[in-house]
């Protein structure tokens, strides 16, 4: 079932992360996702399926930076802001990999 749902979002041209028995996907394709692996649930094992999207917990990542700058506060980098416009002011470089990736994957594909 996995391996469907991979290679038809490979071949979409969609990255997409398979972790342990989840999916990590862009989040403008949630409902794709859930689509595609509906579609091979019900083909591999003949099953539906109630599947959950599980939510970015900022909040557990917060802790967790903490916690570590604690341990070493004289090496650890920046703290963690929760300021919102500094959160996707990061997600800049995200944007500008992706952005890469669906250059590479067509330019691969008019080949």
């Amino acid at each position: 079932m996995a391996e469907r749902v991979m290679l038809d979002f490979i071949d979409s041209g969609i990255p997409i992360l398979p972790i342990h028995d989840s999916f990590l996907v862009h989040e403008g394709h949630r409902e794709l996702l859930h689509e595609r692996m509906q579609v091979a649930l019900q083909e591999v094992c003949g099953v539906e399926a109630r599947l959950k999207a599980v939510e970015p917990d900022l909040s557990r990542v917060l802790a967790e930076r903490a916690r570590e700058q604690q341990l070493d506060p004289e090496g650890y980098e920046q703290p963690t802001t929760t300021d919102i416009a500094e959160i996707f002011a990061a997600q800049e470089g995200y944007d500008k990999r992706l952005d890469a990736f669906y250059a590479l994957s067509k330019a691969a594909t008019e080949r």
